[in-house]
């Protein structure tokens, strides 16, 4: 009997399941630690430096799943040192040249254990999910991406990650004065378009908002990441 990639993922997604589910005071064996470098670049030095290209993951589980659209421009995936990675996303990574490690030392761990995850919805704009993807890496944080044709769409988006998240939602227009009083219509929304680094402070203070709006050509993005992280 032949089994493929995706049923291996599926009988260790199982497994995984299982052991997470047992008492905490079970004698059960641990997940095995994975700690995969690639071939090409085993320096201690390396290992431990901060890659701006860096994916940082801190799910017990990986799979193809977890990491779909979330590998462009990356050249090194990072995962926790009792991570259970599955065979189809070793795979993937080595098909694509991708380095797989694991714990290479503190600064590894503690940024796996900080990784923040953020909404972002992308409305008429051209700007690429890879460039994106790279600010975020070197900000610390992941982002998830989502593609919006309506203001209704970009309302709905909002609300539904706000009840997901504490921190903003934000997004990315090309018509930022519109988007925030199309947003600010609804009365549970509380929009604000950044337009300079220096105005963070004041609409984080005065209007508490659950959504941020940016325009790309203001070249902000980097500086709200990372107000949000911090």
């Amino acid at each position: 009997m032949t089994i493929d990639a995706a049923e291996i993922d599926r009988i260790v997604a199982e497994v995984v399941r299982r052991l997470q589910a047992l008492p905490s005071n079970s004698d059960a064996i641990a997940a095995p630690v994975v700690n995969l470098p690639s071939e090409s670049d085993r320096s201690p030095n390396r290992l431990a430096a901060s890659s701006p290209n860096q994916l940082v993951i801190a799910d017990r589980l990986v799979t193809l799943e977890l990491l779909k659209g979330r590998l462009q421009g990356v050249d090194t995936v990072l995962v926790q040192p009792n991570a259970v990675v599955t065979p189809a996303v070793k795979d993937e990574l080595r098909l694509k040249k991708i380095a797989l490690r694991s714990d290479c030392g503190a600064n590894a761990v503690v940024r796996s254990k900080q990784a923040l995850v953020l909404r972002v919805i992308r409305m008429a704009t051209s700007v690429e999910t890879s460039t994106l993807q790279r600010t975020a890496n070197t900000v610390g944080c992941e982002l998830k991406m989502h593609d919006v044709h309506s203001w209704m769409e970009t309302r709905n988006a909002i609300l539904r990650w706000n009840s997901q998240q504490a921190k903003p939602v934000l997004v990315l227009t090309d018509q930022p004065h519109l988007a925030a009083c199309e947003c600010n219509r609804f009365d549970k929304i509380r929009a604000v378009y950044c337009s300079a680094e220096c105005s963070w402070k004041d609409v984080q203070q005065q209007f508490v908002p659950n959504a941020i709006i940016v325009r790309p050509a203001d070249n902000v993005f980097e500086a709200v990441l990372r107000n949000l992280v911090n």
